[in-house]
């Protein structure tokens, strides 16, 4: 799998925020994958225990999206905002269809809080 590095400026405060991003293609799922406490977006890439999961999802052809969220912003309002900006942004810039949440530790309660403020954005969530 092949991930860009790249960066938004939040619409809520301007704040540059990073975020990880492979894209399979238009039509293909998208797996966003939420970091837990201490760690950023990158934790999908450098955590061996995480990153073992990458060749799986692979498999499924799926596109990926992993930001940083503010740090450890765990799903605060602007994270949240900043989030929703970013899928809408990107789905239709790409032609994503589906969207699916994996994470765990907080990154689990950052995509429970999501799913719960923005449905509508939110098709699956594995926490």
């Amino acid at each position: 799998m092949n991930f860009a590095e790249l960066t938004y400026r939040s619409p809520v405060d301007g704040r540059v925020e990073r975020y990880y991003c492979c894209d399979r293609g238009p039509g293909s799922d998208l797996l966003v994958y939420l970091h837990g406490h201490g760690s950023l977006g990158d934790q999908l890439l450098t955590r061996p225990d995480i990153a073992a999961h990458l060749p799986q999802i692979d498999s499924l052809g799926l596109s990926v999206i992993s930001p940083d969220l503010r740090g450890n912003g765990w799903m605060s309002p602007a994270a949240a905002a900043d989030l929703a900006w970013l899928l809408r942004r990107e789905r239709t810039a790409r032609g994503w269809r589906r969207t699916l949440f994996l994470a765990g530790s907080m990154g689990g309660t950052g995509a429970l809080i999501f799913a719960m403020l923005h449905p509508g954005l939110v098709d699956r969530a594995a926490v």
